[in-house]
């Protein structure tokens, strides 16, 4: 089902790379600095599915999802991120030899 919605949303267009931050909902709501809106009043089942719904998707197709760990800092998941994309983006990674 996550697939599913998942093509629907691309509309066709298959991005190189896509990075999934991920966090525990619990730590995610945990950070909320303000009124939780219509979807993050949702019950932490919900947020559980979806998380589990986009690791399978990760996990699905490797070559180009990325997860990363969402805990930390803004700048230590930052670092993680740019870590991630620097790695995707070596030639022999994607295929391309020198």
């Amino acid at each position: 089902m996550a697939e599913a919605a998942d093509e629907l949303s691309r509309d066709g267009v298959e991005p190189d790379l896509v990075v999934l931050l991920d966090l525990d909902p619990r730590q995610s709501s945990a950070r909320r600095t303000r009124p939780a809106d219509r979807i993050e009043r949702q019950s932490r089942a919900f947020f559980e599915r979806v998380r589990a719904g986009y690791l399978e998707l990760a996990a699905g197709d490797p070559e180009h999802w990325v997860v990363i760990e969402g805990s930390g800092t803004p700048d230590e998941v930052h670092q993680r991120v740019l870590a991630a994309v620097d790695r995707c983006l070596q030639p022999t990674r994607r295929g391309v030899s020198n």
